[in-house]
C-alpha cells in the first residue's frame, strides 16, 4: 500500500488549527488563529478561498449545504457553502467554542465550549439541549451515527457518553489529562463512533487506543504502536544521570533539538561550549556508553559518587529547584545549536541532591483518534507528530509517519470520498496530507468520477477493465461481476481513481476569485471585478487595434476569449439559459454585438475565437460553432467531458476527458480541428507528467499546439505528430511554490511569455506583475557540455522552424550548430558520429563545408563516406549541387596532392603523378558523372 506524505505548507497563524472535508471530499477546509476560514481544492492549491470570521476560527464542519464554524466570539456560525454567505446563528455560549460534530443527515449538530457546556441542536424544531456534566473545558464532543448518544472529553480528565434520550450520564473514563484551558492543553483526548451502526467507541488512553462496545462499554480491544511506544529522547524529556567520577565530564549530544542543562550545586557552575567534540581530552579508562538514540555520555570515570546532572532536551524553563543548607541550586541557561555535534565540559560537580515531582507528559501520547468512513479503519495522532493508521479487523497497524519537525497535531480528519487520504494540521498553523493510507474502495467513490464514465455493469478491478453491454445486463453470467461474491470482489475490486479536472479557460484565473484575469493574451487583458460593484474591463496591447472597453457584467459573465477581431463572454445557466455575448470589433457594417441563447439545459464550459469562427464547448458534450457575425455552423459531439479549448486563426485544439486516470493521473485526449477546411484529426492521448493536470493550452504566434502540465513542463506538437518537451519552468524558479502563468510562446524568437507568480499559480491583478521572456530549450541529457549545447541549439531549431513564414536566422542557427558538433567529432576522432551528424545536415553547403573540413584534416577516408552517402532526404536541385565541380574540385585535389604538401593521405593515395592536372580532370569528371546518375 504505497502511502505519500505531501509537503506540508503554510495555512494560519502560530495556533490551534482545525481542519475538515467537504461533505463530497472536494474542499479541505481550514480554520485557525487568524479568524480566517480558507476553502482548498486539494493541497496543492495556491489561491485557497478565503474568508474572515472573526479574531479566531477554532471549530469548523461542514455537511451538506451548510458550513458551520465555531468562533471566539462564543457562538456556532452557519455558512452557506460553497459560497460562504452567513446563514444564521446556531447556538451560543459563555466561551469560545473549542469543537463542532454534525450527524450525516444534517439535522443534528453538536458543539463544545470552554464553558463546560455541550449544546445539541436539532434544526427541525430549532432547539438547543444543554448537557452541562463537565467540571472542565470541553474539548471534543462526537455525535453518534444512531443520534442515541454524545461523547465528550473534557480537561477535567474525563471522556463521558451522554444518553440523549434518557437525558443521563451512560459511562466516565478518566484518560484526558487534566488542564483549565483548550489552547493550553496537549492532549485533546478526542473520541471517534464506528461510522453507520456506532457500535464501537474509539478513545486516545495515554500510549494506546482503547476500543469499547456500545451499550455496555466493555473494552473489546485496544490498539498500540511499537514505533510510539519506544522511549525516544524528545523534547521535553527530563532525565537523570548519576555520575561516578570526579574528573570533567563530557557530553556529547546530536544537534537534533537544543539542549538545556542543570547543574546543581551549592554554587552556580560554569559551562562552556566547543565546536567540536572534545574526545581528545579524556584520560585512559574512558567508559563509553550509549543511553538513547539522541545523544552519548562518555566519561573518564571518578571516585567521587553522588554526582548528578539534570537535562532537558527542548526545555527552555528550570527544570528543577531545592535547597541544601540554606543555599538554592540554579539552572544553567539553555543552549541551543544547529548544526554538527557539540561537545560541553562541565566542572567537577560536588556531591548533591534533588527532589522531582510528577514526570513529564510524553510525547508518545494519543490525542485525537477517528474512524475511517468504511470503518475498517482507524487513525490516530500524538502530541509528538506520530500519525498512525490501524486495521481494526487484524488489529494491526499498517501505517506509521512522523510529521516534520514533530509539532503537536491539533486536527485530524478523513476524507469521505474513500481516497484514502487524511488531512491534518499541527500547532504552527501548517496543513498537510497523507495519500494511500488505506487501500481505495471501488463502491465508496461510483458517486463520483467513475459514475459519470461507466455504466451500472462496468467492473473496474486492478489490472484489467471489463464493461458488460446493457443489452446483457440481465442474462447470468455476462458480467464478470456475477462471478464473484461480496467478500471476493470486495478485496479484489480496488482500485485508486483520479477526480476529473474540472474545465478551465487559459491564460484565465479562478473564477471564485474577488479580482481575476479572464484572459491574458498577447492581444490585450479581460479583467473581471465583483467588489464593489460587477464590471468588465478590456485592455488592448495595441490600442491601434481597439480603444479599452468597460463593461458592466450583468449577465455575470464568467469565461471569455479575445482576439483582434471580437470578445466573446459567456455566463451559466441560473434564472434563464446559458447566454454567449460576441462583441465585434471591427466589423465593416458598423455592428457593434450580438448575442445567443444556448439549447435548455445546456450551459456553456470553454469558448474559443479564431479566424471567422467562434467555438463553445458546453456540459452535454457538444461544440457548437459559429461564425464571427453569428451564422450557425457545425455541432460536433465530443468523446468526454471537455478540459479546455484554445484556436488561433483557422486551427481549434479541444481537449477532453475519455477515461479515468488511475493513481493521479487525468486521462485526457485531444484534437486539432481546421474550421476553413471542415478537417479533424484523430484523438489522440494528451501526454502528461504522471499526477499532474493540464495548466495551459494554446498556440504559438506561428500556429503550433503548446501545453504545460502542472509541474511546469512545456510540450509542443512537432510536425511529425509527437509532443516534444521544450522548457521546463520549475528550473527557473527560486521557491518550491512559486509557477509560471503563461501568456503566449514565440518560435520565431524562441521562448515564451509569462509571469512569475510567487508562492502561487496565478498573479494578482494588482499591481500588475511584469511580464518576463524564458528562451525554450529543448529536455535533451546533459546540456551542459559543450556538444549538449550544441545538440539542443540544433532540435530546437530544426523542429520549430517550419511553421515561421522567415525561418532564415533558426536555419543559420541550425547550420552553425551541426557544423560544430561535426567539428567536435572529428577532433575527438569519432568518424561514425561525424558521418551520422551530415545525415542530418540539411543544405548542399553544409556538406560541402564538412567535406572540406574533413579534407583538411586529412582524414580522406571520412571524406569518401561522405561522399557515398545517401542524400534522399534533399531535394534533387541540392544534390545536384553537392555533385558540382566544387566538390569534387575540394575533394581530388586533397587525394592528389603533391608529396611535399604536409597532408597525411593513405598509402594508395601516394603517388606522385608528373602532371596531376589532366589526371585530376578526367578523374573529376569521372567522378561527377558517377555521382550524378547514383542521386538521381
Amino acid at each position: 500500500m504505497p502511502v505519500n506524505k505531501r509537503p506540508m505548507r503554510y495555512a494560519h497563524s502560530d495556533g490551534h488549527t482545525d481542519v475538515c472535508y467537504s461533505e463530497d471530499g472536494k474542499y479541505l477546509i481550514t480554520g485557525g488563529n487568524d479568524g480566517d476560514i480558507r476553502l482548498w481544492m486539494g493541497l496543492e492549491d495556491d489561491d485557497p478561498t478565503s474568508h474572515c470570521v472573526g479574531e479566531k476560527a477554532l471549530a469548523v464542519k461542514q455537511m451538506g449545504k451548510r458550513l458551520f464554524v465555531g468562533t471566539d466570539n462564543n457562538t456556532v456560525q452557519a455558512y452557506t457553502f460553497p459560497e460562504v454567505e452567513p446563514d444564521g446563528i446556531i447556538t451560543r455560549f459563555g466561551a469560545p467554542v473549542t469543537h463542532i460534530s454534525v450527524s450525516k443527515d444534517g439535522n443534528t449538530i453538536a458543539a463544545a465550549s470552554e464553558d463546560m457546556e455541550v449544546h445539541i441542536y436539532d434544526v427541525a424544531l430549532q432547539k438547543s439541549t444543554v448537557i452541562a456534566s463537565h467540571t472542565g473545558p470541553v474539548f471534543g464532543v462526537e455525535l453518534d451515527p444512531k443520534l442515541e448518544f454524545v461523547a465528550s472529553c473534557s480537561g477535567d480528565g474525563t471522556v463521558r457518553v451522554w444518553n440523549l434520550s434518557q437525558n443521563k450520564l451512560g459511562h466516565s473514563w478518566k484518560c484526558v489529562p487534566i488542564c483549565n484551558s483548550f489552547l493550553l492543553t496537549k492532549v485533546l483526548g478526542r473520541p471517534s463512533w464506528l461510522p453507520s451502526t456506532g457500535q464501537l467507541l474509539a478513545l486516545p488512553n495515554g500510549k494506546q487506543v482503547c476500543l469499547y462496545k456500545r451499550g455496555t462499554w466493555e473494552q473489546m480491544t485496544t490498539l498500540t504502536n511499537a514505533q510510539v511506544e519506544k522511549e525516544l529522547f524528545r523534547s521535553g524529556d527530563i532525565f537523570k544521570l548519576f555520575f561516578h567520577f570526579f574528573l570533567p565530564l563530557f557530553i556529547a549530544l546530536d544537534s537534533c533539538c537544543p539542549l538545556t542543562i542543570s547543574a546543581l550545586s551549592r554554587r552556580p557552575q560554569t559551562m562552556s561550549s566547543f565546536s567540536t567534540v572534545m574526545y581528545s581530552y579524556m584520560q585512559s579508562g574512558t567508559n563509553l556508553s550509549m543511553e538513547g538514540l539522541d545523544w552519548v555520555l562518555a566519561s573518564t570515570g571518578g571516585e567521587l559518587a553522588g554526582s548528578l546532572t539534570l537535562l532537558v532536551v527542548g526545555g527552555s524553563k528550570m527544570a528543577a529547584s531545592s535547597s541544601t543548607g540554606g543555599t538554592k541550586w540554579v539552572c544553567q541557561k539553555q543552549l541551543a545549536f544547529n548544526t554538527g555535534l557539540i561537545a560541553f565540559r562541565l566542572a567537577t560537580i560536588p556531591s548533591m541532591a534533588m527532589n522531582i515531582s510528577d514526570p513529564p507528559l510524553k510525547s508518545t501520547e494519543f490525542s485525537i483518534v477517528t474512524f475511517s468512513p468504511c470503518g475498517k479503519y482507524l487513525a490516530g495522532c500524538t502530541i509528538g507528530g506520530d500519525i498512525c493508521v490501524w486495521d481494526i479487523k487484524q488489529e494491526l497497524c499498517v501505517m506509521h509517519e512522523v510529521i516534520k519537525n514533530k509539532n503537536q497535531v491539533c486536527a485530524l480528519a478523513w476524507n469521505p470520498s474513500g481516497s484514502g487520504e487524511l488531512g491534518y494540521c499541527d500547532l504552527t498553523g501548517q496543513l498537510g496530507t497523507i495519500e494511500g493510507c488505506i487501500p481505495v474502495e471501488l463502491n465508496s467513490n461510483l458517486d463520483g468520477s467513475l459514475k459519470r464514465l461507466f455504466s451500472d455493469h462496468t467492473l473496474v478491478r486492478l489490472g484489467w477493465c471489463c464493461v458488460c453491454h446493457p443489452s446483457r445486463a440481465d442474462v447470468p453470467g455476462s458480467c464478470p461481476a456475477d462471478d464473484l461474491d461480496d467478500d471476493d470482489a470486495q478485496s479484489k475490486v480496488s482500485l485508486k481513481i483520479s477526480e476529473l479536472q474540472p474545465p478551465f479557460q487559459p491564460s484565465a484565473t479562478p473564477q471564485h476569485l474577488q479580482h481575476r484575469f479572464m484572459v491574458w493574451n498577447s492581444v490585450g487583458i479581460v479583467r473581471c471585478s465583483n467588489v464593489p460593484e460587477d464590471v468588465i474591463d478590456v485592455e488592448f496591447h495595441d490600442t491601434s487595434v481597439h480603444h479599452a472597453l468597460y463593461i458592466k457584467n450583468y449577465m455575470h459573465h464568467h469565461i471569455a476569449s479575445l482576439t483582434q477581431h471580437a470578445l466573446v463572454l459567456a455566463c451559466e445557466a441560473e434564472d434563464g439559459p446559458s447566454k454567449l455575448v460576441c462583441v465585434l470589433l471591427n466589423c465593416w457594417d458598423g455592428t457593434r454585438e450580438w448575442q445567443v441563447d444556448l439549447p435548455e439545459g445546456e450551459g456553456a464550459l470553454c469558448v474559443a475565437l479564431g479566424e471567422g469562427w467562434l467555438a463553445a464547448a458546453t456540459d452535454t458534450r457538444m461544440l457548437r460553432i459559429w461564425t464571427l457575425c453569428g451564422s450557425q455552423r457545425e455541432v460536433v459531439t465530443l468523446p468526454g467531458p471537455v478540459l479546455c479549448l484554445a484556436g488561433h486563426k483557422h486551427k481549434l485544439i479541444v481537449v477532453c476527458h475519455v477515461g479515468i486516470g488511475v493513481a493521479g493521473d487525468q486521462n485526457v485526449s485531444y484534437c486539432v480541428m481546421n474550421l476553413i477546411r471542415g478537417q479533424m484529426s484523430p484523438w489522440q492521448p494528451l501526454p502528461l507528467t504522471p499526477g499532474s493536470t493540464v495548466q495551459w493550452i494554446g498556440f504559438s504566434d506561428e500556429g503550433t499546439p503548446f501545453m504545460m502540465d502542472s509541474t511546469g513542463s512545456v510540450r509542443m506538437l512537432s510536425s511529425k505528430g509527437f509532443w516534444l518537451p521544450v522548457l521546463d519552468t520549475k528550473t527557473h524558479v527560486k521557491g518550491k511554490s512559486d509557477h509560471y502563468f503563461i501568456l503566449g510562446v514565440s518560435e520565431k524568437f524562441q521562448n515564451i511569455r509569462a509571469v512569475l507568480c510567487k508562492g502561487s499559480h496565478y498573479p494578482p491583478t494588482t499591481p500588475r506583475p511584469p511580464v518576463v521572456e524564458i528562451p525554450l530549450q529543448v529536455g535533451l541529457g546533459d546540456v551542459t557540455t559543450e556538444r549538449g549545447q550544441l545538440e539542443e541549439i540544433f532540435w530546437r531549431s530544426t523542429l520549430t522552424g517550419p511553421s515561421i513564414p522567415d525561418p532564415t536566422d533558426l536555419e543559420k542557427a541550425a547550420k552553425e550548430a551541426i557544423i560544430k558538433l561535426f567539428a567536435l567529432a572529428c577532433r575527438s576522432d569519432q568518424q561514425a558520429r561525424a558521418v551520422e551528424l551530415c545525415s542530418l545536415m540539411q543544405g548542399p553547403q553544409v556538406v560541402q563545408l564538412a567535406m572540406k573540413y574533413a579534407s583538411k584534416l586529412g582524414k580522406s577516408h571520412l571524406a569518401d563516406r561522405i561522399a557515398d552517402m545517401d542524400f534522399s532526404h534533399l531535394d534533387v536541385q541540392q544534390r545536384r549541387l553537392i555533385a558540382t565541380s566544387q566538390v569534387g574540385d575540394a575533394l581530388f585535389s586533397a587525394k592528389l596532392a603533391p608529396a611535399n604538401e604536409a597532408t597525411r593521405l593513405s598509402s594508395m593515395d601516394r603517388v606522385v603523378l608528373p602532371s596531376p592536372e589532366p589526371v585530376v580532370k578526367e578523374v573529376r569528371e569521372a567522378f561527377v558523372q558517377r555521382l550524378t546518375a547514383r542521386i538521381d
